[in-house]
């Protein structure tokens, strides 16, 4: 171990450290990160070279649990049942689980100006799960360990992202905070030997499989679609104490991917150190800090680690090379191939984790403990409320980038313009969102339930998609504003709610007689949807803003809201090429852009573009966005079938920010449509327009948009001989080949994210003519 000099004599050694025990004395939470991490800290502590006598270390049990027996009996030098006649001038308290145990047992001790007193927040998963924040004991047990968290002197977390959570919990006033990593246990550090070769290993070691916020179904996804890991096998191995609930749920996971059931390993017990020299590799997928003490211990054992791209494992897992997207299985089973069936890729990775996780020792653990209980103080903040020109707090509950979305994108661009005059809070699901100085905090959408009080106003974005169900069940429990992006949430309920819960709001909103055949028919026809799956979130927010004024009119209509409606932002630069030139004789190059879909008559484009060619117009068209595999095969079929299949492009993969902006550079005409008339808008119609091309779209969707004049409406029947007419019409009026660029100005001047942003704030109530003192009126 790296030697470390004594505690230095200017800070005084406590005579005794209180421990709170009763994580070591319960076998139910012996097994948890509370625990596990907890003896380590104080077999550190023990350890310390502390300046003059050692601290007693003194274990304060409840009488009520079993007692402490074996290695938890060893680390103390006492045991007390009463906590409260422990105190004495100068001790410490240390408590091992403060977010999981009855903080009143403590109380006397914690209120002891005497004692200084740490509380060890291993385990904070409790903020960020949730299905345990929605149910009433759960947040109520949370509210309360947070209360009682501000009583004590410091706080000390496993990594700086926890540190970050729990700091935004807790509030400016809360305790010092501060993050102290952790260290391998002693059977898992390494022994001065050799590691295990690699030909003498097998098998790919999981763990964090029972935590229903990690990635173990990514990991799952991945290994069952590898040819590579299943001839000759290469098993995943799951060492871990699961239900038999869970461990079905994995296993159909992992057939319905693909995977071989024999390929699929699963043991009722915690790695040891002989079966981490076995495996050829550790995956850790428990969400958060839970995998940091894995990755440690593999990496300490001479087992490389391929980790998911949690903030809290950048630290200890080396370079990102070897880090990936807890939501993308195709990048992880690269990856894992790669360092499978590469000796050179193994080696390496094995060498540069190994030495990260020697500096992570015993020694280093219990200075960094010292070190940050002798920084702690409290932050002396005023107490007196903000008053006058204090800017607004605002929090805003949404998805971000990377996240494929977009309502992601339009977030990340309404609220960079949004934070010139207010204070952004974002509060999201999205796993490492990327970083914006807009932003004054970024926490999971959990944490919100705990801190509303801390903001004048809460913001709740809603789209169409799974990446909004904690952000929809949010709003419905605690209300506030919300930002419909959607003028149908059909999809939502479906795929996220399930059959059932969406029969029951169509009923609810009028539709007694639907059923499961009603629901088929809606979603392959949307057109045909005789409702909006909106009266949910009209009843819960206050206000409702949405961006179409046909919108407006439909929740009106169907459920007496009154939705204010915001113009719809111009989220991204996509700017027209100055100087625009046909090269001549060169094929009409017509792009429709955005994710393909049937509801965007991709079939009746292809069928306009076959009329076109067969009148003599040499046209190419281009889908330029993802298209599922078998929608992709099915429009490739239809194109071929009409004689034009090298006429006709769509993209394998999800099309890169700069192949879009290219074609969009590129493209003589744009074609934007949708099959449904419910006010539905598209960002990327507002692409087109941004960039000045000369577009088609149904009316119902320009309508929506307020389009301006370049953009050529056609009926919103998208009938195939509409779109080539429409086509042949900007052809002979020579549209295509200029760009209206004032046009194009102008409408991005009334669809500025700037003017959407003090739109937004005047209707909340708050004053924005001053952007350096924007003062709240409501």
């Amino acid at each position: 171990m790296s030697a470390m000099p004594p505690f230095p004599a200017s800070r005084p050694t406590p005579a005794r450290i209180l421990v709170d025990a009763r994580a070591l004395q319960e076998p139910a939470s012996q097994v948890s990160l509370s625990a596990l991490h907890g003896r380590i800290v104080l077999s550190a502590l023990r350890a310390h070279g502390w300046h003059g006598p050692a601290p007693r270390m003194i274990a304060l049990v409840d009488a009520s649990l079993p007692t402490l027996d074996g290695d938890n009996a060893a680390l103390f030098d006492e045991t007390s049942q009463a906590p409260q006649q422990t105190a004495g001038e100068g001790a410490w308290l240390i408590t091992l689980s403060p977010m999981i145990h009855d903080p009143l047992w403590l109380r006397s001790l914690i209120r002891d100006a005497r004692v200084r007193t740490i509380a060890l927040c291993s385990d904070i998963s409790i903020l960020t799960d949730p299905e345990r924040l929605r149910d009433q004991v759960g947040r109520a047990h949370a509210l309360a360990a947070l209360a009682w968290l501000t009583a004590y002197d410091c706080v000390a977390t496993l990594s700086s992202d926890a540190k970050g959570l729990l700091g935004q919990a807790l509030g400016p006033r809360g305790p010092s905070a501060f993050a102290i990593s952790t260290a391998p246990r002693a059977a898992f550090a390494e022994s001065g030997g050799a590691p295990r070769p690699r030909s003498d290993r097998s098998g790919i070691l999981a763990s964090g499989a029972g935590d229903p916020l990690g990635c173990i179904e990514t990991l799952l996804r991945a290994h069952a679609r590898s040819t590579t890991l299943h001839a000759p096998p290469v098993p995943l191995i799951v060492r871990e104490k699961l239900t038999w609930e869970r461990r079905a749920h994995l296993r159909t996971v992992y057939a319905q991917a693909g995977g071989q059931p024999l390929n699929l390993v699963f043991h009722a017990c915690e790695p040891t150190r002989e079966n981490l020299d076995d495996a050829l590799l550790t995956v850790p997928c428990a969400s958060g800090d839970r995998s940091l003490l894995t990755a440690l211990e593999s990496a300490a054992a001479g087992t490389p680690v391929i980790a998911p791209d949690y903030p809290a494992l950048r630290e200890e897992t080396g370079r990102e090379t070897y880090r990936f997207a807890p939501d993308r299985p195709d990048a992880l089973q690269a990856l894992v191939e790669r360092v499978v069936q590469e000796r050179d890729t193994w080696e390496g990775l094995r060498d540069e984790q190994s030495a990260i996780a020697r500096e992570f020792t015993e020694s280093a653990l219990a200075h960094r403990v010292l070190e940050g209980i002798d920084g702690a103080s409290r932050a002396l903040l005023p107490l007196t409320p903000r008053i006058g020109y204090a800017r607004p707090q605002i929090a805003v509950l949404t998805p971000l980038p990377p996240s494929r979305s977009g309502v992601a994108d339009f977030s990340a661009a309404t609220l960079a313009a949004l934070a010139d005059y207010a204070d952004i809070h974002v509060f999201t699901d999205t796993v490492s969102p990327r970083a914006s100085r807009a932003y004054r905090s970024v926490s999971p959408i959990s944490q919100a339930y705990a801190m509303r009080d801390q903001f004048d106003a809460t913001i709740s974005v809603l789209g169409n998609s799974d990446y909004h169900l904690s952000i929809y069940r949010y709003l419905l429990e605690r209300g506030g504003a919300a930002i419909a992006h959607d003028a149908r949430m059909l999809h939502f309920y479906v795929g996220c709610l399930g059959l059932e819960r969406t029969l029951q709001v169509a009923r609810a909103e009028g539709e007694s007689g639907a059923d499961a055949a009603a629901v088929a028919t809606w979603m392959q026809d949307q057109d045909a949807l005789p409702i909006l799956f909106l009266s949910e979130i009209a009843a819960a927010a206050r206000p409702l803003f949405v961006h179409s004024r046909l919108t407006a009119d439909l929740i009106g209509r169907y459920y007496r809201a009154t939705p204010i409606v915001l113009p719809f932002a111009q989220y991204r630069e996509v700017p027209a090429p100055e100087k625009w030139r046909r090269a001549a004789g060169a094929p009409v190059s017509l792009v429709t852009f955005g994710y393909v879909g049937d509801d965007k008559a991709p079939d009746r484009i292809i069928a306009a573009v076959a009329m076109l060619r067969r009148w003599g117009v040499d046209a190419r068209l281009t889908f330029c966005g993802y298209a599922e595999p078998a929608l992709r095969d099915r429009l490739r079929s239809l194109a071929a079938d009409l004689g034009m299949g090298d006429a006709v492009e769509i993209s394998d993969t999800f099309v890169t920010e700069d192949a879009y902006r290219q074609r969009m550079a590129e493209a003589d005409i744009g074609i934007q449509l949708r099959t449904y008339k419910m006010g539905g808008l598209s960002g990327a119609l507002s692409d087109c327009i941004s960039a000045a091309l000369p577009t088609i779209a149904n009316a119902h969707l320009a309508q929506a948009m307020e389009a301006p004049a370049f953009v050529r409406t056609i009926p919103d029947t998208n009938a195939p001989v509409d779109i080539a007419e429409a086509v042949l019409g900007i052809l002979q009026a020579g549209e295509h080949a200029h760009r209206p660029l004032e046009a194009a100005r102008a409408y991005a001047s009334d669809h500025s994210c700037d003017r959407y942003a003090r739109l937004l704030l005047q209707e909340l109530g708050f004053d924005v003519e001053r952007r350096d003192a924007v003062s709240c009126v409501a």
